[in-house]
């Protein structure tokens, strides 16, 4: 596929199980992915391209034919949505959740305006709101 050697390009893969998904998957185990690359993360082609992976930053590298030893999707950063409704988890890692949406998120702001919302950067603790479980 016009030289990226997978099924898809690092480019159009969004999220970090994608990009180090191994044999069998779309990117087939040869892209890497770096966390604090563009917002919210950022599957490459390689770690040592410094002009999209930040030096002093982690980036893994994906396991496949070329690096047995490398990481797969189990080793990708939890990400707020990753705790779904799990009120109390969702709280205690200092995202925000709604009881009315039942989901997780890094904050109340990527909620619709109407639902409830407690926890996060928007100041709520889990001890002020009320979780079911």
């Amino acid at each position: 596929m016009n030289g990226c050697g997978a099924s898809v390009c690092a480019a159009d893969i969004d999220t970090c199980a994608d990009c180090l998904g191994g044999e069998g998957t779309p990117a087939g185990g040869q892209y890497s992915w770096s966390p604090y690359s563009d917002d919210g993360g950022a599957c490459v082609e390689d770690c040592s391209d410094f002009t999209i992976v930040p030096a002093d930053a982690p980036c893994y590298q994906a396991a496949g034919p070329n690096n047995p030893g490398g990481s797969g999707p189990e080793s990708c950063p939890a990400t707020c949505r990753d705790y779904g409704g799990k009120c109390k988890r969702c709280l205690n890692h200092g995202c925000s959740y709604s009881t009315e949406a039942d989901v997780c998120e890094d904050s109340c702001f990527d909620l619709p305006a109407d639902a409830d919302c407690w926890g996060g950067p928007d100041g709520a603790t889990p001890s002020r709101a009320t979780c079911s479980g």
